[in-house]
């Protein structure tokens, strides 16, 4: 393994007062006893890197990199392994969320993306991270498509994972976009009826090529003779929340609710509508180590792929990606490959 340099100096791209992206040299402490350095390949561009771009911290948290050091006492991964790098980037490991796998909300020591060691992210040549919620990805999957599955992936798998969805129920994915197109392959992957709701219908096609089993425009929604009653799990993955009085008359009885996105708007169904039909909405912030790892190993067996447009990892084309992005014009995920 080699000595450990006691300090490490690597280029990051940080926010910024006026959201602009700039170019830094981070110098921090080498490599501690429970801690990797990894050597960064890609990093995807996520809708929340937007929303802290005008903070001085460095952004990413989609990132894929080489294991180039190690610490003494890590024994989970070794030089040479290949790993995904998240939102959350662990705890404590003793209090009880990080015992339960809920990292997230750990009380003592959290380590999460953007409030948490600012100058630690995956717009960077390197990073040092403990091991906790380092995922190794599997050989079948490119790294250029592995950064996105670490937060967009895991996004849409979790509300698949958590409420124990069955092939023969009806998914309804609302928006084909960087979550949307990801959220059709997984339900159809895993055998159900996909059912999507987009806003115009010039990703009708795309969308049965993606897996889906039935394709409604908004227009279709509000005529007479629409289907009801017959969606069990609604992934609204739009960047802004749907007319919720639309969807209700689709929703099954018992059917499950997930917003997927980030958004300050209310959810408004009345609660007549929640307790007498049983519906339920659920809050989803992140995956266990456990369902990063399934979603991975169920991605790389049914050769689930993010659709990508791909930039470099420069002031130059990290703008052009978030234009393509706050444009909506991208199909469907912004990937940066770091220049050496």
């Amino acid at each position: 393994m080699g000595s450990i340099p006691t300090q490490i100096t690597y280029t990051a791209f940080k926010g910024s007062k006026s959201g602009a992206v700039v170019k830094t040299e981070v110098t921090r402490d080498g490599v501690g006893p429970n801690e990797v350095l990894l050597e960064n390949q890609y990093s995807g561009l996520c809708g929340t890197d937007e929303h802290f771009a005008h903070n001085d911290i460095v952004l990413g948290h989609e990132g894929v990199g080489i294991v180039k050091e190690i610490g003494r006492d890590v024994k989970s991964l070794k030089v040479g392994d290949r790993v995904g790098i998240g939102f959350v980037r662990g705890g404590c490991g003793y209090c009880t969320s990080c015992l339960t796998g809920y990292n997230w909300f750990c009380t003592e020591s959290p380590n999460n993306y953007g409030t948490h060691d600012t100058n630690t992210a995956t717009w960077s040549t390197h990073c040092v991270l403990p091991p906790t919620r380092l995922a190794k990805i599997p050989s079948s999957i490119p790294s250029e498509f592995a950064g996105p599955l670490m937060c967009a992936g895991q996004t849409v798998w979790l509300p698949l994972a958590r409420t124990d969805v069955r092939p023969w129920h009806t998914v309804g994915v609302v928006g084909v976009g960087g979550l949307g197109h990801l959220a059709i392959q997984f339900a159809s992957k895993m055998g159900c009826n996909v059912v999507v709701f987009s806003g115009t219908a010039s990703k009708k096609e795309e969308a049965f090529r993606l897996g889906a089993s039935e394709f409604y425009t908004a227009e279709d929604l509000g005529k007479e003779g629409m289907k009801r009653h017959f969606v069990d799990h609604l992934l609204v993955t739009t960047s802004q929340l749907p007319d919720w009085s639309v969807y209700e008359p689709l929703l099954s009885n018992q059917s499950h609710i997930f917003p997927l996105t980030i958004s300050a708007s209310d959810i408004s169904i009345s609660a007549m509508t929640l307790v007498g039909r049983e519906i339920t909405i659920h809050g989803l912030c992140a995956s266990t180590m456990t369902q990063v790892n399934q979603m991975l190993e169920f991605a790389a067996r049914h050769k689930i792929r993010p659709m990508i447009e791909e930039f470099e990892m420069s002031e130059s084309g990290i703008r052009d990606a978030m234009g393509r992005l706050e444009g909506g014009k991208l199909r469907y995920r912004a990937v940066l490959r770091v220049v050496r």
